[in-house]
């Protein structure tokens, strides 16, 4: 069974009252709407990123792999 995010299954499980783009609209609009998980995504990914340069950065000053 997949893992679908709560709030895609919330729209995807409600009436089908209206055609697929409808719902694809709402669900993009919610998503949207949630910002207080895309900005704690996206520190998440700064962290993730600074993480994996500070490594190549130190890996290059060590001459790793030459």
């Amino acid at each position: 069974m997949s893992n679908v995010d709560s709030r895609v299954a919330a729209v995807l499980d409600r009436s089908n009252q209206h055609a697929d783009s409808d719902d694809e609209d709402a669900l993009i609009a919610e998503l949207e709407e949630d910002e207080s998980s895309m900005a704690a995504f996206r520190e998440q990914r700064l962290q993730q990123l600074h993480g994996e340069l500070a490594r190549a950065k130190a890996q290059r000053n060590s001459d790793y792999g030459t």
